[in-house]
């Protein structure tokens, strides 16, 4: 996921079928889209999964498969959306 730190402003990150879409909230004609090869139906969960520092994207599949996307976006406890009920 191209979530860079000079992104400025918030992003919504959705999976759709088989892919997880991040749409900039500054600039919603800008879309990145991941492609996993296996249908997502479950909020993608944002924290710093692998305590490197860095926000993390956690995304699992209606097959039962979870994938962790890294960002290169700075980990700050605000920016992590880590259950549906936290936001």
């Amino acid at each position: 996921a191209k979530l860079k730190q000079n992104s400025p402003g918030m992003h919504l990150i959705v999976p759709a079928g088989a892919n997880v879409y991040v749409i900039s909230g500054v600039n919603p004609s800008c879309v990145d889209a991941v492609t996993l090869g296996e249908e997502s139906f479950a909020p993608v969960a944002v924290d710093d999964f692998t305590n490197d520092g860095k926000l993390d994207l956690l995304v699992t599949s209606a097959n039962g498969h979870v994938f962790c996307l890294s960002t290169e976006l700075p980990f700050h406890p605000l920016n992590t959306w880590s259950t549906p009920w936290s936001g």
